[in-house]
């Protein structure tokens, strides 16, 4: 007791020198630092939401904060508005989109719907970013992500690259395709780390067939080929002979009894198959065993450190508003997407090819969103039960800070021994479950609410559903709730228009099969940015 007493005492003086310092201890350069830092925090400022009631306009500010603007005179009259941190308020009638400039030059746009006066929605459709997009992140002197943008500012290429064994290689391109500004083609590839093979196979399956006698097992050679058609004996069924018909088999000789349960052979270039044991006999010298093709593999792709390793292509066609309302992730395979007069998604159904038919699955998903326009929910439906599969929690701002996704259920095998509870069977085993199936908090997102979400832009470009699942502020802290794995992010080295160009991120993972051994990784990352 004693012991942590003093620690306490250390601890609270320790803390205390450092408060004493903080507030007596500043020269001529921290007064200047501390004087940048509040000058790239004030460009950073951007609006994140606007709210109509009666007669005012709520507007919702970067840093929490919120100011309220009377307009007596409706949308028309909103271009009158001011107040020291806005430069102007204009609303387009015809695109209905009403634009809000800061003094510190950060632009936010709005999409208003709604016809009455007391009835109006605006959603953010611009980036809370401002104008900057990422062109490249560095890790030390290595470019680690290069980022591509046509003329509209929408992602072509984005190029990622890996750190391993001192060497920098390739690891993950996306390419994307644009036909009038909306993408129409999506493409991933994923290079490879090692040498290695991608492949199809296919199980082949033993044929029954039934003789009216019976002559043991027996084979045929296949025309034009060098292996069997084998006949083994299976098991009598009131007066037929049902016999296991493998169409491919070989017959391979063994001087002893060390003979294998399978093998694999080559066939040429593409083709491959895996033999396994049939039946063995003993012959004078040795053992005749017979093998039938259990699998065929056909190549895909060989591959070397820094080749191609997998390529997945996407296809799509687009409503006007630039939405993909039909994706295809292959030929005979597509998935058709609802959107709603706010250009959200609602309903997203799929369809498979049954020969030259286009045949709807009968489970879909709907996605259902809360009063302040944002996804909340999704729900699987099929034929027996509508079951909700993923739910957001968001805090004021708008950020989402807690994500939920179905999981299936979590078992475990036991194997113990317990002679005092259980004396008549003491050794016990089984599977008991641990978790039920169900809805399950899969992540948590912590933010530093005195800056807005830097990386808004690109992700949107990137991955344009993200556009309307928006983080307003800049995470500092991501945490995977079934797991003991976390990471934080700072933020510092403040360009002039109030955008980090480092950032450190602090990673946290417990591994081992008790998750017993912990490791810790800290990255500094160097941003480089374009402006639009």
């Amino acid at each position: 007791m004693k012991r942590f007493q003093i620690s306490a005492f250390m601890a609270f003086a320790f803390w205390g020198l450092v408060a004493v310092a903080l507030l007596t201890g500043c020269n001529k350069s921290d007064i200047d630092d501390l004087e940048d830092r509040v000058a790239a925090l004030e460009k950073s400022t951007s609006v994140i939401g606007v709210d109509f009631t009666d007669s005012q306009m709520v507007i919702t500010y970067s840093d929490n904060q919120t100011e309220t603007l009377e307009f007596e005179d409706g949308l028309s009259g909103l271009e009158l508005l001011n107040s020291d941190g806005i430069a102007s308020i204009d609303y387009n009638e015809t695109t209905k989109v009403l634009t809000i400039t800061l003094t510190n030059g950060n632009v936010s746009e709005f999409r208003i719907y709604g016809d009455t006066y007391a009835g109006l929605v605006a959603v953010l459709i611009s980036d809370v970013n401002g104008k900057m997009y990422i062109s490249q992140v560095n890790m030390g002197a290595a470019p680690i992500i290069s980022v591509e943008y046509d003329e509209d500012f929408n992602i072509t290429n984005l190029h990622s690259k890996i750190i391993r064994e001192g060497q920098i290689l390739d690891f993950l391109n996306v390419a994307k395709q644009y036909n009038g500004g909306a993408l129409t083609g999506l493409q991933v590839s994923q290079y490879a780390m090692e040498r290695g093979t991608s492949y199809d196979s296919e199980y082949m399956p033993s044929i029954d067939t039934i003789r009216v006698d019976h002559i043991g097992n027996y084979f045929v050679q296949n025309p034009g080929d060098t292996t069997y058609r084998y006949y083994q004996y299976s098991y009598l069924s009131g007066s037929n002979y049902h016999y296991n018909v493998y169409p491919h088999a070989v017959k391979r000789f063994y001087p002893s009894s060390g003979y294998p349960g399978s093998f694999y052979a080559a066939q040429n270039a593409d083709t491959a198959y895996q033999f396994q044991i049939i039946t063995s006999q003993s012959v004078t010298g040795g053992y005749d065993v017979w093998y039938r093709v259990y699998y065929t593999y056909i190549l895909e792709n060989a591959y070397e450190v820094g080749d191609i390793a997998y390529t997945e292509t996407f296809s799509m066609e687009c409503n006007t508003s630039g939405n993909p309302v039909i994706v295809y992730p292959d030929d005979d395979y597509y998935i058709q997407m609802t959107y709603n007069p706010m250009d959200q998604v609602t309903k997203g159904e799929a369809y498979y090819k049954d020969g030259d038919t286009w045949t709807k699955e009968d489970e879909y998903l709907t996605f259902e969103y809360n009063t302040d326009n944002q996804l909340s929910t999704v729900t699987f439906h099929t034929e027996e039960s509508d079951t909700v599969v993923f739910k957001t929690v968001y805090d004021d701002n708008g950020n989402p800070v807690e994500i939920w996704a179905w999981s299936d259920e979590v078992t475990y095998w036991y194997d113990y021994f317990d002679p005092w509870n259980n004396p008549e069977d003491p050794w016990q085993d089984g599977e008991e479950v641990l978790v039920e199936e169900g809805l399950q908090l899969m992540a948590t997102i912590e933010y530093e609410y005195s800056y807005k979400n830097f990386f808004g832009n690109t992700l949107g470009a990137l991955i344009p559903v993200l556009d309307k699942y928006k983080l307003y502020n800049a995470p500092s802290k991501i945490s995977y709730a079934k797991e003991n794995i976390y990471g934080s992010l700072t933020y510092s080295n403040f360009n002039e228009s109030g955008y980090p160009e480092t950032v450190v991120a602090n990673l946290y993972g417990m591994y081992g099969i008790r998750k017993s051994t912990s490791e810790n990784y800290s990255i500094e990352l160097g941003l480089e940015y374009i402006v639009r």
